[in-house]
Formats: C-alpha cells, sequence, structure tokens
C-alpha cells in the first residue's frame, strides 16, 4: 500500500509539473500579451471618450460662434448701410430715386458737393483720408405737398444709407396751397468712414465680399 501510494504522489507531482510546463509558456506567449492588449484598448478607448467629449465641447461652441457670426454679419452688414467706408453716392442716388419712386415723386436733380471732414482737425500723425467725411446733397423733387413729405420722411428714417437734414424748402408750383404740386428742396449731408486696408480686408471676407463696390 505504501509502495502504491507513493506512486500515486509521484504521478499526481508529475502531472502538476507537466500541466505548469504546458500553461507557464502559454500565460506568458498568448494570455499575457492579450492581457497587456485589453489592457491597452481600454486605455485608448477611455481616451477616445475624452476626445469625443472635447470634439462635442468644440462642436458645440462652434456652432454658437456661427449663429453668433450671422448675427454679426447682418449687423455688420446695416451699420455699414448706414454709414459706408467708401463714399458710395451712385447707391445713395439710386436709394432716393427708389424712395421718390415709391411715393409717386419726381426727383428732378441731385447735386453733390465737395466733401470734408466735420468736428476737430485730424491730430498730428493721424492720415485725414481715415477721418469721417460729410457729402452735402441738394435734391430737388416735385410732387403734392404729402407725398413730399413721406418721401423726405423715407430719407430720414428707411435710409439704408442715413442723412442728416440741415434744410427743406417747400413751394407750391402755381399760386396756391403747397398740398397740391410743388416743388421741395432739400439739403442734406450723408457721411462716410474710411478705414485702413486690414480693416476693410477683414469686414471683406466677413461679409464674404469680393470687393469694396
Amino acid at each position: 500500500m505504501t509502495g502504491r501510494l507513493q506512486d500515486r504522489r509521484l504521478l499526481i507531482a508529475l502531472a502538476v509539473l507537466l500541466a505548469l510546463v504546458v500553461i507557464l509558456p502559454a500565460w506568458f506567449l498568448v494570455i499575457s500579451p492579450l492581457r497587456a492588449d485589453a489592457a491597452q484598448l481600454r486605455g485608448d478607448a477611455e481616451t477616445v471618450e475624452v476626445q469625443n467629449a472635447s470634439l462635442e465641447a468644440k462642436t458645440a461652441e462652434l456652432r454658437e460662434k456661427s449663429e453668433n457670426r450671422d448675427q454679426l454679419v447682418a449687423a455688420t452688414a446695416f451699420s455699414l448701410a448706414e454709414l459706408p467706408w467708401e463714399t458710395k453716392l451712385p447707391e445713395f442716388s439710386r436709394q432716393l430715386a427708389e424712395h421718390a419712386e415709391r411715393r409717386g415723386v419726381e426727383l428732378t436733380s441731385i447735386s453733390i458737393g465737395g466733401s470734408s471732414t466735420p468736428g476737430q482737425p485730424a491730430a498730428e500723425g493721424v492720415d485725414p483720408s481715415t477721418i469721417t467725411q460729410a457729402i452735402p446733397v441738394t435734391i430737388v423733387s416735385r410732387g403734392n405737398g404729402l407725398d413730399q413729405r413721406y418721401f423726405l420722411r423715407d430719407v430720414q428714417e428707411l435710409g439704408p444709407r442715413r442723412a442728416l437734414v440741415i434744410a427743406t424748402s417747400l413751394v407750391p408750383t402755381k399760386v396756391g396751397s403747397i398740398e397740391g404740386q410743388s416743388t421741395m428742396t432739400v439739403q442734406l449731408t450723408v457721411f462716410s468712414s474710411p478705414m485702413d486696408d486690414a480693416t476693410r480686408e477683414e469686414l471683406k471676407a466677413l461679409l464674404g465680399e469680393g470687393s469694396t463696390g
């Protein structure tokens, strides 16, 4: 019995040793690398999650900026229509003609004077061409008195180019009331605000313009 028991123990020991001989190489050659790969994949997944969260935050920020950009572009275009960086007198003449046509008024003449720089003279070292310019304009129109007044209101309030009315006279075409046919003479001033080339280019890029027009 004792000999058989020893033989059995020896067989068990040999089986365990054989198992270790088979398992240990498998562990180091297969299982351990797989565990390392799994750990790397978990680390990569966590990194991707962090990157996705960062991208989502940046996307939300860009979306908000895009919405704000649309508002900024609209506000900038509106402001430049009121106070352009160039004189843009042909555009202003077309604006006057459109207001007159809408009100049934005949625009008989538009006279444009030389520009000036209102206010204090430019400080030393400041380019006068970058200072706000004031351009005097005299317009003469014919029509009934009510239409003429509506026309004048449109010029002052609707724009888009803003005009400062200096003087107005309304004279009947024939003897009678100005509510009938009359001639209106309006002296007004429009303004432009020149800017440096770099600022112009930035605004052109913002507004998607190919040229200053």
